[in-house]
């Protein structure tokens, strides 16, 4: 009990504590770099407490072969995006990603994109059926047209990336098709 204690929580190498709510319920706050970094943090934090009621209370998930990867799974994509076009079939992700623990037996990864200033799109990409659905809550202000290019790099690069992880050089490395809800 007293190690539960003692263990903070931390998002992104910072520990959580009162301020760093508060920072986000400011209101009026202009938007900044800083602040959409913040929001960020935020939209990490609820992935980080999803994946921490997974680990204490997996009787609660009824889906075990899903994996809560959280933002920046898809930000660190992201950043590796453009060395990954220039050579699609050689390309090693290894760049820390082994922290997610993705093995044989997950078939699905959830995760979030920032698509726009405060505007967050749910993301699940399930491996079993290799598709990609998203989670667009404000149709209005985000087409399906304005969502396509978020989606089509993932769709390109995680068959790539999921056959390095599981060393399976057998894996058919098609596109991902998408579904956009």
């Amino acid at each position: 009990m007293s190690n539960q204690k003692s263990k903070k929580l931390r998002i992104n190498q910072e520990i959580v504590t009162a301020k760093w709510f508060s920072d986000i319920e400011t209101p009026g706050k202009k938007l900044s770099k800083t602040y959409l970094l913040f929001l960020s943090h935020h939209i990490e934090a609820g992935f980080e407490l999803l994946k921490l009621r997974q680990i204490n209370n997996p009787d609660l998930f009824l889906n075990k072969t899903a994996l809560v990867v959280g933002v920046k799974f898809l930000e660190e994509i992201d950043e590796l995006y453009d060395e990954f076009l220039d050579d699609k079939k050689d390309f090693q992700f290894e760049t820390g990603f082994d922290k997610y623990n993705i093995e044989k037996n997950i078939n699905f990864f959830y995760s979030a994109i920032a698509v726009a200033e405060k505007y967050w799109l749910g993301v699940v990409v399930n491996l079993e059926k290799r598709s990609i659905t998203t989670f667009n809550c404000a149709a209005m202000k985000s087409t399906y047209a304005s969502l396509v290019p978020y989606v089509n790099a993932y769709a390109m690069v995680l068959p790539f990336m999921i056959r390095n992880f599981l060393k399976d050089v057998s894996m058919d490395i098609k596109l991902y098709f998408k579904i956009f809800n």
